[in-house]
């Protein structure tokens, strides 16, 4: 006998509910040791601050360390108060670059034409043509 969709939901239901939350225990699930909280707070995870850097992912750098922040290239060093991160000056990318990459901490124009190219074919600057 093939059940329907909606009576197979139904079934799916009465036997999720059937399931109480003592079967599972907290104890089943020891927490790691960096999730240990002391009984004077509410923290699930330690406070880093003052003692390291955490970045976007999550990963945590000790005080002095160098790191490169997943949105940028610039290298930054963990201090007390923070990430402090280079942030130079950098030269001016050419108006006609048509091919700059982001490999180091400044980007860098890789290729320049004095010509456009739409279609195949190529146009001086400035030269009008019709689409």
């Amino acid at each position: 006998m093939a059940l329907h969709i909606h009576e197979a939901c139904i079934l799916l239901l009465v036997i999720l509910g059937s399931v109480t939350s003592a079967a599972i225990s907290h104890e089943d699930y020891p927490a790691d040791e960096g999730d240990q909280t002391s009984s004077n707070d509410n923290l699930i995870f330690d406070d880093y601050r003052g003692k390291g850097c955490v970045d976007d992912s999550g990963f945590v750098y000790k005080l002095g360390e160098r790191f490169f922040p997943g949105h940028s290239n610039c290298p930054c060093v963990c201090a007390l108060d923070g990430p402090v991160c280079d942030q130079p000056e950098c030269p001016k990318i050419h108006p006609k670059c048509t091919k700059v990459e982001h490999n180091g901490c400044c980007p860098e124009c890789k290729e320049v034409k004095n010509f456009c190219e739409y279609h195949g074919k190529n146009y001086k600057i400035l030269e009008e043509f019709k689409v």
